[in-house]
């Protein structure tokens, strides 16, 4: 993805976007990066909330996504 902040998404097909999108909430989830304020004794990381806001922000600017891509309405 770029570091200008600007996603490529929109050039993949449907099928190719899901997959891209599930891959990148695998990877968030297998490095724990879903779960930096909770608990360690729930399987967190019992880190701040500024920890988590500092993240999601870096993850924004490299363009991840945080869900998964919504259908379009008929």
């Amino acid at each position: 993805m770029p570091r200008s902040g600007h996603s490529c998404i929109g050039v993949l097909d449907e099928d190719a976007v899901w997959a891209f999108a599930r891959d990148c909430l695998r990877r968030l989830v297998e490095h724990g990066c879903l779960s930096l304020t909770w608990p360690e004794e729930y399987g967190g990381h019992g880190l701040s909330k500024l920890h988590q806001v500092v993240l999601m922000e870096e993850l924004s600017l490299a363009g991840v996504p945080f869900r998964l891509p919504q259908t379009p309405s008929a």
